[in-house]
């Protein structure tokens, strides 16, 4: 397990961005600096079982990242939303050789894709970004589960268990530079990303 008090330098809480997803809306034509790669990766975390009891927790994740110049990116839709355009699947910029990381935690009953907005911002000028879709409390399982919204508290383990198997990841993992890594967050996501950094809530008044 990392050490999130060095390695993880900034936490950008995005509680009052409650109508932003809705309405952000993506410049097709607007010149980027990069061209945006994406991939999906199905992790797992092993040391916890998922709502079932049956089988390790999933942390399905979405990956964005700058890619190589001159690769076509396409309208990416999820179900009936536009959720952006990306080159799925296409090669990682070669230089720099490394490349800062930013996690992404979405709200309640939100997903990774529902991050898309700020994720392609963010790789467009050089960062890796990615985010993980919290068990059972997702748009991308076919089912929500209650643990999945009431067990809040298990979300920054999300985070600390995907930072350490992006660190390991066959292809990400030697480009990421382990000293510029943040994480950020919406709604529900805003508490996980300052508790995934060492936040903890104060119930006093």
């Amino acid at each position: 397990m990392i050490s999130f008090a060095r390695n993880v330098i900034v936490s950008l809480s995005l509680f009052a961005l409650a109508n932003c997803a809705a309405s952000a809306e993506f410049a097709e034509t607007a010149p980027r600096p990069h061209p945006v790669g994406m991939q999906t990766l199905q992790y797992e975390d092993s040391s916890r079982l998922d709502w079932t009891a049956s089988k390790p927790r999933p942390l399905a994740t979405t990956i964005w990242y700058p890619a190589q110049a001159g690769v076509i990116e396409k309208n990416w839709d999820v179900a009936i939303f536009k959720a952006g355009r990306n080159a799925m699947g296409a090669a990682l910029s070669a230089a720099p050789q490394k490349l800062p990381l930013i996690l992404l935690s979405h709200g309640t009953g939100g997903s990774a894709a529902s991050m898309a907005w700020l994720a392609e911002s963010l790789a467009a000028h050089g960062y890796i970004v990615a985010a993980v879709n919290h068990h059972g409390n997702t748009g991308y399982e076919d089912k929500t589960r209650l643990e999945g919204f009431v067990v809040w508290w298990d979300r920054p383990r999300d985070i600390s268990i995907l930072i350490d198997k992006l660190l390991a990841d066959p292809v990400f993992g030697n480009r990421i530079d382990a000293q510029r890594i943040a994480v950020a967050g919406f709604s529900i996501g805003g508490y996980t990303a300052l508790a995934s950094v060492g936040g903890r809530i104060s119930y006093t008044q």
